[in-house]
């Protein structure tokens, strides 16, 4: 779940903008960086290639794939807040991993637990995920308008480069135009979809808040309404997200599957975790606290895989 990426990705796919060079981390290697000219752009000769009917082109993509994997673990583009979401949603995506094996040891192995597992390990691990969660979701939103302002920059080989618009750069504007919320929110899926996470990860930050040992009895009906229901809705809510990117972006058609893409497979495992995480809320609210918390463990190492194969797409516009 990342549509400033999504949004990026689009924008720099058809616009001719070199993706292998002139990233945030090699700036420096590149002094010599000018503003694209707009007005001679638009008027400059088109020196593209006539590719005859039958014809096709060969890319190589294998170079390019290890590149991005390695640059997972070799570049950190703070200031790019594409780069941040990702991160974030992976770090928070690791504590409710760890969250949901506090909460199922106590059920099958007693005897492995330690004394403050459920008072602050289990707690502490799902709220600092779930501020992971909203700061990500938050930033994601925010930055979402701002995708569109990439700058488009050329070296003295004339090709175009992308560079992000980074934290506090000039390609970066604080306040967003007029309308553009209410554009991306009528015409842009990742958009609508990154709105929807957003909501059902407050609603889990809401359970969370009320389900903290002492805010209330939980031998009470308000309990299971102020628990329980928020944790349905939330889990609802980040199935139908992630379930908007895979049928809404990741395929053609809704029907067809495209299982050669890594996108397709990271919004897959987010949409499996999104709707394990609506049958704890189910589980919960039908006293089966054994199958919610096996579905907790199940859910967040999918929601897991999928963050970390959305880390590795971003790389691609990092």
């Amino acid at each position: 779940m990342n549509a400033t990426a999504a949004i990026r990705a689009s924008i720099i796919s058809t616009s001719g903008i070199s993706l292998h060079t002139g990233r945030l981390s090699q700036l420096k290697e590149w002094p010599n960086f000018t503003s694209l000219d707009l007005e001679r752009a638009r008027n400059a000769e088109s020196d593209a290639i006539s590719i005859e009917n039958g014809s096709y082109i060969e890319i190589e993509t294998g170079k390019a794939r290890k590149s991005q994997l390695g640059r997972m673990f070799t570049t950190f583009p703070f200031r790019d807040a594409t780069w941040l979401v990702a991160v974030g949603y992976v770090l928070g995506a690791i504590l409710f991993v760890i969250n949901s094996f506090f909460g199922l040891l106590p059920l099958i192995a007693p005897s492995l637990t330690f004394e403050t597992e459920s008072t602050i390990g289990l707690e502490t691990t799902l709220i600092v995920g779930l501020i992971f969660f909203l700061v990500a979701g938050a930033m994601d939103v925010r930055s979402a308008p701002n995708a569109n302002r990439d700058a488009a920059k050329i070296a003295q080989e004339k090709e175009q480069i992308h560079q992000p618009a980074i934290l506090g750069s000039r390609d970066w504007a604080k306040v967003p135009k007029q309308g553009q919320y209410s554009e991306l929110l009528a015409k842009n899926v990742s958009f609508q979809a990154a709105l929807v996470q957003l909501t059902g990860t407050i609603f889990l930050a809401l359970a969370a808040i009320t389900g903290f040992p002492g805010v209330m009895d939980p031998t009470t009906t308000y309990y299971m309404t102020f628990v329980y229901g928020p944790t349905f809705v939330g889990g609802l809510l980040f199935w139908i997200a992630n379930a908007m990117l895979l049928l809404g972006t990741e395929q053609d058609h809704w029907w067809v599957a495209k299982p050669r893409t890594v996108g397709w497979h990271a919004a897959l495992q987010s949409t499996g975790g999104g709707f394990l995480f609506m049958m704890i809320g189910v589980f919960l609210l039908a006293g089966m606290t054994l199958a919610a918390a096996w579905v907790t463990l199940i859910g967040s190492w999918m929601f897991m895989i999928g963050c970390i194969l959305g880390w590795y797409i971003t790389m691609a516009v990092c």
